[in-house]
């Protein structure tokens, strides 16, 4: 019986060795095509459940109306960067408290804030949710801080009134806007991925009582 030259040995490995790589290479670039789509659920879960909060607080901001004039009720949001990115703040009081397990008295009624902070490990910011069932007059402080999200790369918040007229910050409490909820509010959230990847998510929130002016 004819044995195998050296010669088809090696043309034999050769070719095995040319469909092993080949095999392997659509293994991996499949395998890194179900990871990434894998974080890129992730993440938009993530903006999922961060919009679906917001969302819920802003539909229920709220001016009040024969309140003490002691108490701080409104909206105030600023416009800031924070090393060149959008890190806007606000600050409002609402009808979605989320009550704690504290005992106690509780109502709808709150000062809420979503704020962000620089992450010194991760970067660039973490985004929290600030609820406070205690209304007092100062409208940007005090309550429980939750953490939402890590690797938040930005948040852009923009504002318009009943005419259509676009505005970076708002303000309840000094003209233009004063005792005026925003008859729509645009939040722009720019999140990070774990391969440093941006992911930018748009939505609109329209507040119920927009259309609610405190004399």
């Amino acid at each position: 019986m004819k044995g195998f030259t050296l010669l088809e040995i090696l043309v034999a490995i050769s070719i095995v060795g040319i469909i092993m790589a080949a095999v392997y290479g659509a293994y991996t670039s499949n395998m890194e095509g179900i990871q990434a789509a894998r974080g890129n659920s992730q993440i938009s879960q993530t903006a999922r459940i961060i919009f679906d909060r917001m969302s819920k607080d802003l539909q229920s901001a709220y001016l009040g109306g024969g309140f003490s004039n002691r108490l701080a009720l409104g909206m105030v949001a600023e416009n800031r960067e924070i090393n060149g990115r959008a890190a806007d703040q606000i600050d409002f009081t609402a009808l979605s408290h989320l009550p704690s397990t504290e005992n106690g008295l509780q109502t709808d009624l709150c000062e809420l804030g979503y704020p962000l902070k620089e992450d010194q490990d991760h970067g660039p910011f973490i985004l929290y949710r600030r609820d406070s069932g205690i209304v007092d007059d100062d409208l940007g402080s005090g309550g429980r801080v939750e953490e939402l999200a890590r690797m938040v790369a930005g948040l852009d918040i923009k504002f318009q009134d009943k005419s259509g007229s676009e505005f970076e910050d708002w303000n309840t409490f000094e003209e233009p806007h004063k005792n005026t909820l925003p008859s729509l509010v645009q939040i722009r959230l720019i999140l990070k991925d774990k391969q440093g990847r941006e992911h930018t998510y748009i939505t609109s929130v329209h507040p119920e009582l927009a259309e609610l002016i405190n004399e």
